[in-house]
């Protein structure tokens, strides 16, 4: 897709752009960036021309940031949402119970401090420093780990509001799977339920217990579920016009299943479409802390916040190159645990291994840009890197547990060393 004229016609700056023999191609600078430059810009930026390219012309970091503002940055989106579109055309997707497991959450990404960053993505202040933050929020499967959508908005942006912007892309991409939505706190609100509803979309999202009236009465009586009535004319609900647009005419009332999930140390409430007992839905929900460990490995192991620009478009390259790396990345992470998977059960070995993703990554980086510019074969070269990836396992151990232990204020640390 990425060599194509017409892909290239699409989303170039202008017509004129990249038409003239230059040492780094359009297909060069798309790479490139998918490849990931988190060192010295000026380092990085001459080492992937002199090892693709064969070139002894130096390449120098104002002429990368020039290419750079030819393209357009959702090149990278169309990138994924094809690469997406691909992965679930066939019948090899990780469902649970039939459902695609799709969770969605929010976190902030620093940026580099400019005034045109300020503007485009407002600020915070704290003490007297000031920081340019955005606002990150991902539509993940948590099955099969992957990015299906990532929005990078103003910092202030309502994370529910990103997620309606998620649901109307599920709608395009019209999965072959139904889908099941899974949610934190910070998203139930009478409109979203009554939009999941209209969309008939199942959800399992977790509320506090003051989120409605109806909620709290429940969280005082000894039911462990119940179906509770949520009467949309108490305390005027109606007239909020978010909630009218999912409503049908003359619809006063939302139904909803509220259950009660007893931890070690409080109790949870569930909000949830399903009828499924309550141990299977605490199971369930508990699945959603794969979109916390992604972000956690987009933001500290794939350094999604070490930027190489300070300009807005600039941003939004960098940001949207990371989330497809990051796809692909965790394509040939999953084909290669089921692989290894296959092979320790013919071996029977004692533990479950699992492959380290960050290792994976550095793994991958150079050997990727390698495979997507058909330097080698693609099968031989995919193989290839899925054969070294599997190489870096970890035995499984569960239930095991360590003290806390606070360490001094070491700059560089032995076990998070750079992958990248």
């Amino acid at each position: 897709m990425i060599k194509s004229e017409s892909f290239k016609a699409a989303y170039r700056q202008q017509p004129r752009d990249f038409t003239r023999n230059r040492v780094l191609t359009f297909v060069g600078l798309v790479v490139s960036q998918i490849n990931r430059m988190s060192k010295s810009l000026s380092v990085e930026v001459s080492r992937f021309v002199e090892r693709f390219f064969g070139t002894e012309k130096d390449y120098t970091k104002q002429a990368y940031s020039q290419c750079r503002s030819k393209l357009r940055y959702d090149a990278y989106t169309a990138l994924n949402r094809q690469f997406i579109s691909s992965f679930y055309s066939d019948d090899q997707y990780r469902t649970w119970q039939g459902f695609l497991l799709l969770a969605a959450d929010s976190s902030t990404l620093q940026l580099p401090l400019s005034p045109e960053l300020i503007q485009a993505f407002g600020v915070v202040e704290n003490k007297g420093w000031a920081m340019p933050l955005s606002r990150l929020s991902l539509l993940f499967d948590v099955e099969n780990k992957l990015v299906l959508e990532a929005l990078l908005d103003r910092y202030e942006a309502s994370e529910k509001d990103l997620l309606e912007q998620h649901l109307d892309y599920l709608q395009q991409l019209a999965p072959p799977a139904p889908c099941l939505l899974l949610l934190d706190r910070g998203y139930p609100s009478l409109w979203l339920l009554a939009c999941l509803q209209a969309r008939k979309l199942a959800f399992v999202m977790r509320c506090s217990a003051e989120f409605l009236t109806e909620v709290a009465a429940f969280s005082q009586s000894h039911k462990q579920e119940a179906l509770l009535e949520l009467d949309l004319l108490l305390h005027r609900r109606i007239e909020n016009e978010h909630l009218q647009a999912y409503l049908e005419p003359g619809q006063t009332q939302l139904i909803v299943r509220a259950v009660k999930v007893e931890l070690a140390d409080k109790t949870e409430f569930l909000l949830t479409s399903l009828s499924y007992g309550i141990p299977l839905l605490k199971e369930l929900y508990h699945k959603r802390w794969g979109v916390e460990t992604n972000l956690d490995y987009i933001k500290n192991v794939l350094e999604a916040e070490n930027f190489s620009a300070k300009t807005e478009h600039g941003i939004r390259q960098d940001f949207h190159a990371a989330m497809l790396s990051a796809n692909i990345n965790s394509l040939l992470v999953e084909e290669a645990q089921q692989e290894l998977e296959e092979e320790q059960a013919a071996k029977g070995n004692k533990h479950r291994y699992q492959i380290n993703r960050a290792v994976a990554l550095g793994l991958v980086k150079d050997n990727l840009a390698s495979l997507l510019l058909g330097n080698e074969p693609l099968e031989e070269a995919y193989e290839k890197l899925k054969t070294k990836i599997k190489r870096r396992k970890e035995a499984v151990k569960p239930g095991r547990k360590f003290k806390r232990k606070r360490h001094p204020g070491y700059k560089f640390k032995w076990n998070k060393r750079k992958v990248i």
